[in-house]
């Protein structure tokens, strides 16, 4: 063998090797990037029921002001302002639950970001191993899979962080809800009447963002189990490419 043929033939098998390389960055990328899109999911789920439970809580002290509302139009303002300890309580427990949410979901976006940004790292290398060996078709097939998982896996982080910011407004319209309903308990006469006008209100508007709030935890839940699904898939494409790279270049 020449030279300039020894060369040649050394200088293919480094690609190689840099392709085989690059495929084992694809899986451990996507491999994390599954980590990451699980606990994104999880989160959503238990975000989800939570905020349920929430809006729950709002609807029944909504219930309660409404009452209270009617007994001071009647004139018993005394009667009134009992029934709003009740609304209270129950505001205060939609307060706790609104603060646990919106932190879950400010995580749950964190996960499904670092999911993200992981899938596009790995559809990078996988790009750059197709470089170095553009007709293997192993990495061809985890490309489409890649790319699928990265489409999924972006309307997550999207989804994600509409959730996150409506969860937060959420949270500040129930601490705001809680403010006005405390607020009757040093009110007097005409003034209680007013000041429970204000707590039906301001507990109507919490209500209107918990439910949107949820409507977007809805839509996280799904799109966070479609990308764990596409990750997952592609995370097993990977791993079978890994495989196979190792023993075509072992050879």
């Amino acid at each position: 063998m020449s030279k300039k043929m020894m060369l040649g033939a050394v200088s293919a098998i480094a690609i190689l090797a840099a392709g085989t390389a690059l495929a084992d960055t694809a899986h451990d990328l996507i491999e994390h990037a599954d980590e990451a899109s699980e606990h994104a999911h999880l989160l959503a789920e238990t975000t989800d029921a939570a905020i349920d439970l929430m809006n729950n809580m709002i609807d029944q002290a909504i219930v309660m002001i409404e009452d209270a509302h009617e007994l001071a139009e009647a004139g018993d303002t005394a009667a009134a302002k009992d029934e709003m300890v009740d609304a209270v309580l129950a505001l205060t427990a939609a307060h706790e639950l609104s603060e646990a949410v919106a932190a879950s979901a400010a995580a749950a976006h964190s996960f499904a970001e670092e999911a993200h940004m992981l899938v596009e790292q790995a559809v990078a290398a996988n790009a750059a191993a197709l470089a170095a060996d553009a007709d293997d078709v192993h990495l061809l097939a985890a490309s489409a899979e890649l790319a699928h998982a990265d489409k999924e896996a972006g309307h997550a982080d999207t989804d994600a962080e509409v959730a996150q910011d409506a969860t937060e407004a959420a949270h500040v319209a129930v601490e705001a809800a809680l403010a006005a309903a405390e607020a009757v308990a040093a009110a007097e006469g005409d003034a209680a009447h007013t000041a429970i006008e204000a707590a039906l209100a301001a507990a109507e508007s919490a209500d209107d963002a918990g439910w949107a709030a949820e409507h977007t935890l809805h839509d996280l839940d799904g799109s966070s189990e479609h990308a764990h699904d596409a990750i997952t898939d592609a995370h097993n494409t990977t791993e079978m490419v890994e495989l196979i790279e190792m023993l075509e270049h072992s050879n």
